[in-house]
């Protein structure tokens, strides 16, 4: 029983890790979309360069 019960454990704290580092992928490629959509607008708008 103490070993099944330390498996789940562990499997829970790997399967939360793998889950947060999944969210801060999506949020990077969130951010890289935007930065990148920002500056194909820049391009396209030379009036906004300064």
């Amino acid at each position: 029983m103490i070993t099944i019960n330390l498996i789940c454990v562990v499997a829970e704290i790997f399967l939360i890790r793998i889950y947060k580092f999944k969210q801060r992928q999506k949020r990077r490629k969130i951010r890289m979309i935007i930065i990148n959509s920002l500056k194909r607008g820049f391009k396209s708008y030379p009036n906004f360069r300064n």
